[in-house]
């Protein structure tokens, strides 16, 4: 073994979604499609992609979190790797957690509402949620 993991496996996120078993939209291995829904009505498909590498697990304490739009590709400016605390709906029934657990969809809405919300934040409007930093 080298860090955190063995030699020949995967040993970044990046690396765990290469490895995903993506072949296309009608065999996408591993991916779940999940549709993001925008403020102006608009929806765009994405892919996402629950790790289950090293510590990362949905019976974990950190889940780990690939999200893209094209798993083929991985593209920088739409990839996110996410670490997150909310536990897996599978996982465990709401009442052994103080957070609700979460599906892979939900995950990726609430990142997409922060970063909507840091943009804001950035762009120097005023009112709403501009004024507030949320961690």
């Amino acid at each position: 073994m080298t860090g955190a993991h063995r030699v020949g496996t995967p040993g970044s996120l990046q690396e765990v979604a290469q490895s995903a078993g993506w072949k296309n939209a009608e065999q996408p291995g591993q991916w779940v499609r999940i549709t993001r829904r925008f403020r102006d009505g608009s929806t765009q498909n994405w892919w996402a992609l629950s790790i289950v590498a090293g510590s990362y697990g949905p019976d974990k304490t950190e889940r780990a979190v690939v999200a893209t739009t094209d798993p083929q590709t991985l593209p920088d400016l739409t990839t996110w790797y996410l670490v997150t605390n909310l536990p897996a709906r599978a996982a465990c029934p709401v009442t052994e957690h103080q957070v609700a657990p979460a599906n892979l969809e939900e995950v990726i809405r609430l990142y997409g509402l922060r970063m909507w919300v840091e943009q804001s934040r950035h762009s120097g409007q005023t009112g709403g949620f501009a004024g507030h930093s949320i961690r």
